[in-house]
């Protein structure tokens, strides 16, 4: 399995805004993570962002598969643990391995 780890577009986007545009929509918004992760095997392609909500505070972790037809739509989970978890179970079954993240940016 291969990951990678890259900055998420929607992070940069957001960070491009003016503050004061920033503030008025920051009152109903979730907020993503700066980093995309995105986990690939020969079965399939899985990424991976994290997602900060303001009201009720709460942070969690989202998939959604990109290649591979592994699970519809998305998943949500409360910890980094349990996605990765998670992905190495639909990537790489019960045989499933540490990825190693490669940086990019």
């Amino acid at each position: 399995m291969k990951a990678e780890r890259k900055i998420n577009r929607m992070w940069q986007e957001w960070n491009s805004m003016p503050a004061k545009m920033q503030k008025d929509i920051r009152q109903n918004a979730a907020f993503i993570g700066k980093w995309q992760y995105s986990y690939s095997a020969e079965r399939g392609r899985i990424d991976m962002i994290r997602i900060s909500e303001a009201f009720p505070k709460k942070t969690f972790w989202e998939i959604c598969c990109l290649k591979g037809n592994l699970f519809g739509d998305t998943e949500r989970f409360d910890t980094k643990k349990e996605v990765e978890k998670r992905i190495k179970h639909l990537l790489e079954g019960k045989r499933a391995m540490k990825a190693k993240i490669i940086m990019k940016e």
